[in-house]
């Protein structure tokens, strides 16, 4: 488990080094609360829009990622897994 915890963070930092810094704002507040367990609701709230909008940006930031990847490394599910606790952003 701590193996796998290691190579999330890795993964993650990977990503947040590569692909944030010429991220939307937006895009990139959300990703960054959602790996920080913040759910939807929470993070709408803070931005003042509907959770739905979040939802969108969260499948737009990962669509964006996935297309510069690799095809091996781009699995938006695996990729999202990276930051994304689901049962925690319903």
């Amino acid at each position: 488990m701590a193996a796998q915890a290691l190579e999330s963070a890795r993964w993650f930092a990977e990503l947040a080094a590569i692909h944030l810094p010429g991220m939307r704002p937006e895009y990139k507040r959300t990703l960054l609360l959602l790996a920080r367990c913040k759910t939807r609701d929470a993070i709408a709230a803070r931005e003042g829009v509907e959770p739905a909008t979040v939802k969108r940006w969260v499948e737009t930031a990962t669509a964006e990622i996935a297309s510069h990847l690799s095809a091996e490394r781009a699995n938006p599910g695996e990729l999202r897994g990276a930051w994304v606790n689901t049962s925690a952003s319903r």
